[in-house]
């Protein structure tokens, strides 16, 4: 006999593993299109740069950006399934110290100590969304997972 439990399973892998990875396979994705246009100087006449452009995104490095950038989109519908979007979507700001990490790295780039102050200012504030905000969003849980099984229980009264 089927029985629908009033139990909620654990997820298998934790929600912010999930944006972690949909945010760095966006960030990675970000590093090959750079690559993959790097060269292109697109300029002249906007027929010049159509022909450029659509060269530039048969490339390697455009394409796998492309595909990664797809991956990452169906990671973090996963997301948006489970999680309340107010509290995720500010998390893909960690994108934003990822991508300057490997722009470092990859491509190369200088990265001033201002930038830097910037980018400790959005780990604060995603590392301070993902300890308060995950408390409250599991307490409002935790609240209408109590007010179900109250209601539950009071239509098996006698």
């Amino acid at each position: 006999m089927n029985t629908i439990s009033s139990e909620k399973k654990e997820p298998l892998v934790h929600p912010l593993l999930l944006v972690l990875i949909a945010v760095t396979l966006g960030a990675v994705g970000q590093i090959m299109l750079k690559q993959g246009m790097g060269g292109t100087g697109v300029s002249g006449s906007i027929g010049q740069q159509g022909r450029i452009l659509f060269r530039a995104i048969l490339t390697p490095y455009v394409l796998f950006g492309l595909m990664l950038y797809g991956i990452s989109a169906l990671f973090w519908l996963k997301v948006l399934s489970t999680q309340e979007l107010s509290y995720v979507y500010p998390m893909i700001a960690v994108s934003y110290v990822i991508v300057t990490v490997l722009s470092i790295i990859f491509l190369r780039e200088q990265i001033s100590p201002m930038r830097w102050v910037a980018l400790l200012v959005i780990c604060a504030g995603v590392a301070m969304l993902a300890l308060w905000g995950a408390n409250k969003a599991q307490a409002q849980e935790s609240t209408a997972q109590v007010l179900e099984v109250e209601s539950l229980e009071g239509k098996n009264l006698p």
